[in-house]
């Protein structure tokens, strides 16, 4: 049926940038346009065309195609690189597959505080599952250094990580350390 119809129309739209590198990558997403990083550097907002906006869509992370638009300042995305991975987020409970917030990611840098809010290991543990089964390398960063003397019991709760060679940063807004 539809389903089917659509696959084929996705698998024609890549069929077209075959032995072609992609271009850009998706820097942030507003709708029918999205920030792309260039090659050089360069950044521009691009629009999506209607059949990648209906048939793939895109997010931040995504490599894609583009094509000039009207003018040279202008490009329009003509297709996305299928994902290496993706990290999903569910919208309530009864969202069975969720919204991709981000893909093709290399580093999860999971960011806590040991004392303001309270560190939260279960949290950490589940971060730590899903970057290894989806295949990123995690890192721990720690937040507000400077109001965790070396005395705080959240010390001794991460050490388990950095027992398990998760990389760990600890950092400061205000001291500057870390950063």
């Amino acid at each position: 049926g539809r389903e089917q119809q659509e696959e084929t129309q996705r698998a024609r739209l890549l069929a077209r940038f075959e032995g072609t590198e992609p271009d850009g990558r998706i820097i942030c997403q507003f709708g029918s346009h999205a920030e792309t990083q260039f090659a050089d550097g360069s950044r521009l907002l691009c629009m999506l065309s209607p059949k990648v906006h209906k048939l793939q869509g895109v997010c931040v992370g995504d490599l894609v195609w583009t094509q000039r638009g009207a003018t040279d300042a202008e490009r329009i995305i003509q297709g996305r690189v299928p994902r290496r991975n993706e990290l999903r987020r569910r919208r309530g409970e009864d969202d069975h597959t969720g919204h991709v917030i981000a893909a093709n990611v290399d580093v999860m840098a999971i960011t806590t505080a040991l004392k303001e809010p309270p560190l939260r290991t279960g949290a950490l543990d589940r971060y730590l599952v899903l970057a290894s089964f989806l295949g990123i390398e995690p890192m721990i960063v720690l937040t507000k250094l400077d109001q965790s003397p070396s005395t705080d019991p959240g010390w001794q709760a991460i050490e388990p990580y950095r027992s398990l060679g998760v990389p760990i940063v600890a950092t400061s807004a205000t001291s500057g350390e870390g950063l």
